[in-house]
C-alpha cells in the first residue's frame, strides 16, 4: 500500500513537472514568434 502511494505520488510529481515543463517551454518559445508576426 505504501509503495503503491509513493509511485502514485513520483508519478503525479513527474506529470507535474512535465506539465511545468511544457509550459514554461511554450512561454518560452511563443512570444518570440508572436512578436515577430505582430511586429514585422
Amino acid at each position: 500500500m505504501r509503495y503503491r502511494h509513493a509511485n502514485c505520488t513520483r508519478f503525479l510529481r513527474l506529470l507535474r513537472l512535465a506539465f511545468c515543463g511544457t509550459r514554461l517551454l511554450a512561454a518560452a518559445a511563443l512570444p518570440a514568434p508572436l512578436s515577430d508576426t505582430v511586429v514585422p
